[in-house]
């Protein structure tokens, strides 16, 4: 990979992230799940649903950045058990 000169080591930053997973998570709901969801479920009630799926969806995509800010350079697995030593001090 080393031969391609475009290709930078560049950070991309926490609200470009944000809206690239959200986007991809919302595209995919919009464009797959009614039509599967509607077709089982013979309703077409279906938009609370993906709603719902999507604010717990970014909810967990918040949480996950804020964690990756407060631990920066750290995978979840790896500030995992530093989290739960922290949280019994309190």
């Amino acid at each position: 990979m080393s031969n391609i000169p475009s290709m930078k080591k560049e950070k991309i930053s926490t609200l470009q992230a944000l809206f690239t997973v959200t986007s991809t998570v919302y595209a995919v709901g919009i464009v797959s799940l009614p039509r599967t969801i509607a077709e089982k479920t013979h309703t077409p009630d279906v938009w609370q649903g993906l709603l719902l799926a999507t604010l717990l969806g970014i909810g967990v995509i918040f949480i996950h950045v804020k964690l990756c800010h407060r631990f920066p350079g750290k995978t979840f697995y790896e500030f995992n058990p530093v989290m739960q030593v922290n949280s019994s001090a309190f």
